[in-house]
């Protein structure tokens, strides 16, 4: 299962690595620092563990999204370049 975070797609655990790496760490009035700490299986704040709820996507569908706007923007390209061939043609 892939997640999202940010424009990446990523595995689960990779997905909450980079997710939780990200966060800021908050320091308390008293000066206690509360941070996402990484103890090599779990993420943990506070003595508590944490799992991220992050939104599921496929790559897939990430791939096939930039191959339509790729042959989109490739019609616009050879568009424009039949114009001008037929322009210099034409004069």
């Amino acid at each position: 299962m892939y997640y999202q975070v940010g424009n990446k797609c990523l595995e689960q655990t990779q997905a909450e690595n980079v997710y939780f790496s990200l966060v800021v760490p908050q320091i308390t009035q008293d000066g206690k620092i509360i941070k996402p700490e990484y103890n090599g299986t779990l993420w943990k704040l506070n003595g508590q563990t944490i799992k991220a709820d992050l939104p599921k996507c496929d790559p897939s569908e990430n791939l096939k999204s930039g191959l339509d706007t790729g042959w989109i923007l490739f019609g616009v390209m050879a568009a424009v370049y039949f114009v001008s061939v037929l322009k210099r043609v034409l004069r």
